[in-house]
C-alpha cells in the first residue's frame, strides 16, 4: 500500500488566512500522530511527502516517520540550500515481487503557496521522476 501525500494536515482545517499560514495546533499534531500509527499498523509501504504535510515541518515529519517506522519519500523536495530532506525511493518486496517506489511532492501553485521558501524548494518533478526510474532499474 502507498499514499500520495497531503495526508497529515487536512486542507480544510489548515488554510492560509489573509495570505498567512496559521500556526500548527496541537490537534494537527495529534491527528498526524494517529494517522502515522494507523498507517504503520496497516504496513503501508511508502507515503509521499505532500506540501500540506510540510505545515508540520520537516523535523516533525521525520520524527513521525522514525517513531512509527513509516517511510516518507520525496525525490524533489529539498531544503532551501538544495539538500534532499527525505529519501527519494525504496524497494519493497510484496508477495515475492520487488517493487521500486519513489515519492514526489506536488508543485501546483496552490501547494507552493503553503511552502516556506526560506525552508523548502522543489526540484522539477519530471526530472526527479526520470532520475528515480533510472536509479531503480
Amino acid at each position: 500500500m502507498v499514499d500520495a501525500g497531503n495526508l497529515f494536515v487536512y486542507g480544510r482545517s489548515y488554510r492560509p488566512r489573509g495570505g498567512v499560514l496559521p500556526p500548527i495546533e496541537k490537534r494537527h499534531e495529534e491527528r498526524a500522530n494517529l494517522i502515522a500509527e494507523i498507517y504503520s499498523r496497516m504496513k503501508v509501504h511508502a507515503v509521499a511527502v505532500g506540501a500540506m504535510d510540510l505545515a508540520l515541518g520537516a523535523n516533525r515529519l521525520k520524527a513521525l516517520s522514525r517513531k512509527h517506522r513509516l517511510p516518507l519519500l520525496s525525490a524533489n523536495l529539498q531544503s532551501a540550500g538544495g539538500a534532499p530532506l527525505f529519501p527519494a525511493n525504496r524497494v519493497v518486496d510484496a508477495g515475492g515481487i520487488k517493487f521500486g517506489l519513489f515519492g514526489l511532492t506536488g508543485t501546483h501553485r496552490a501547494y507552493k503557496a503553503l511552502m516556506d521558501p526560506a525552508k523548502y524548494k522543489l526540484a522539477d518533478p519530471v526530472e526527479a521522476a526520470k532520475a528515480q526510474v533510472k536509479a531503480l532499474k
